[in-house]
């Protein structure tokens, strides 16, 4: 991850000594970096991660439950916010990290290259995937692949019967989740002339 760009990111709301904190974390970040928290245990927030979401199967053409991580800004699915429009929350299926090894494995992908894809995915280099490590709560290795977004009615999802929180992240978890984000859908320097032609 460039550090240099999370430091630049950094909230003017934190105390110098909780910035110094959050730039240490991340200078020394590994798969065993605290990466969650237990204060917000009710609220829906972005980055959290939950079982109940429904997505739409194009292979079987039926809905299925999954489990995910929140993309939605933690404002625009507050419950409490008055809305004109029925809200939807979009977010991301997680699932095993070991099952995304099987299906590169399946690929014939040769070890050494598969090795360091894996290692990449842990280390949170690869942009595509967030990397949510076995820790606490969290009883396994999961990942999100960012380019499988989905949404579904906020209602609907907070009315399910399987709907149950799974974790939230922590600071460090959080800032690094956002930068992902930031690198996978808004890249500023795309190498693409955008300007009409007319100006040259």
């Amino acid at each position: 991850m460039d550090l240099q760009l999370i430091k630049d990111q950094i909230p003017y709301y934190l105390t110098q000594q909780a910035a110094e904190g959050l730039i240490r974390e991340l200078e020394n970040y590994s798969e065993k970096t605290d990466f969650y928290t237990s204060r917000f245990p009710d609220d829906f927030l972005q980055g959290d991660g939950w079982k109940g979401f429904q997505v739409f199967d194009f292979q079987t053409n039926q809905g299925r439950l999954v489990r995910g991580i929140v993309i939605s800004n933690s404002c625009d699915i507050d419950p409490e916010n008055p809305r004109d429009i029925p809200s939807k929350v979009s977010f991301v299926p997680i699932f095993k990290l070991s099952n995304l090894q099987n299906i590169f494995e399946k690929t014939g992908m040769d070890p050494k290259i598969l090795e360091s894809k894996i290692r990449a995915i842990r280390e949170q280099r690869n942009t595509s995937f967030f990397f949510l490590p076995c820790q606490g709560i969290v009883e396994d290795d999961y990942v999100a692949w960012l380019s499988d977004i989905h949404s579904m009615p906020m209602q609907k999802f907070l009315d399910g019967a399987s709907r149950s929180k799974l974790f939230s992240l922590n600071l460090t978890g959080f800032y690094l989740f956002l930068l992902k984000l930031s690198i996978h859908f808004c890249r500023f320097h795309e190498n693409l002339d955008r300007s009409p032609a007319n100006l040259h």
